[in-house]
């Protein structure tokens, strides 16, 4: 389950939280990311 918040369609940063997010869900890991106004939780 994958949640964003004020996260433009060409936002680089929001993209690569979720490359990131992505990858370490990979690991089972629980991951919250928080960056300006884009918000992104990844929950496994």
């Amino acid at each position: 389950m994958i949640n964003k918040r004020g996260a433009d369609p060409g936002d680089k940063t929001a993209t690569r939280l979720v490359t990131v997010l992505a990858a370490v869900d990979r690991s089972g890991r629980q991951v919250r990311l928080v960056s300006g106004s884009v918000t992104v939780y990844e929950l496994r």
